[in-house]
């Protein structure tokens, strides 16, 4: 409740930092050391006080020196409240 909005909605800032995280777990999982380097999120859907939300990262592509990475975040009714994507330097 004190990360709503003049809308009674939950922060978009909520939304992201969870997602950012998701990245960092997905990108670092193979022991190389990943840093974003840019960052974007779409908001399909409100998030209430009370929603419980999962997120999951896919690796989309990786090079040596860069990767890219999609996550998902939904609520606990299976809709989507977060389109993120992700670069990261390796």
């Amino acid at each position: 409740p004190e990360m709503v909005n003049g809308f009674g909605t939950a922060h978009g800032g909520i939304v992201f930092a969870f997602a950012d995280s998701a990245l960092a777990f997905c990108t670092n999982a193979n022991g190389e050391i990943s840093v974003a380097l840019d960052c974007t999120i779409s908001y399909p859907a409100a998030v209430r006080p009370g929603d419980v939300l999962t997120a999951v990262g896919v690796q989309e592509s990786t090079t040596r020196k860069v990767g890219f990475a999609s996550v998902t975040v939904k609520n606990q009714d299976d809709v989507v409240v977060g389109h993120f994507r992700g670069t990261v330097y390796r």
